[in-house]
């Protein structure tokens, strides 16, 4: 699978996944670059293995791993590895810690918590489904990171 990704400074990190034939299955949702620091940045450009995963033990979903990168499945204390970066739901990159949301939409959206249209990605868990459903039929664990090119906010 591959994640082709932009920015929008000051609201996140948005993009698109495609299968292994560079068919659309979602967008994405990702909370901005910050130094790869866990739990506020978005996970850097590369190729991960994506492995089983239970988030929060209820979802059963793929986390994302590339060790020279410091990002593992595992929980771990060193400060300086990433751990636990996942797909599951999210509108908002603010609901992120690290994580990808998959989205069927990627558009401006009113925010009633913080009373402002910010971008982000609209149904999230019918998006994280079609994510989950293709990389089980289909035997996939690799995710691609790139970066395209910024996108604008108008």
């Amino acid at each position: 699978m591959k994640l082709i990704r932009g920015y929008i400074p000051s609201f996140g990190v948005f993009g698109e996944l495609l299968d292994l034939d560079g068919n659309h299955l979602a967008y994405s949702t990702e909370r901005l670059w910050n130094n790869n620091i866990s739990f506020q940045s978005c996970v850097p450009e590369g190729v991960y293995e994506l492995k089983p995963y239970e988030y929060k033990g209820e979802l059963e979903t793929f986390a994302l791993e590339n060790k020279a990168l410091n990002v593992q499945v595992q929980a771990t204390h060193n400060r300086f590895v990433r751990w636990g970066c996942c797909f599951h739901g999210a509108n908002w990159p603010h609901q992120l810690q690290g994580c990808i949301a998959p989205a069927t939409e990627f558009m401006p959206l009113y925010n009633a918590a913080f009373k402002r249209t910010m971008f982000g990605g609209s149904s999230s868990g019918v998006a994280l489904g079609k994510v989950l459903d293709y990389l089980h039929d289909s035997g996939d664990r690799t995710l691609e990171i790139s970066h395209q090119r910024a996108v604008v906010a108008a």
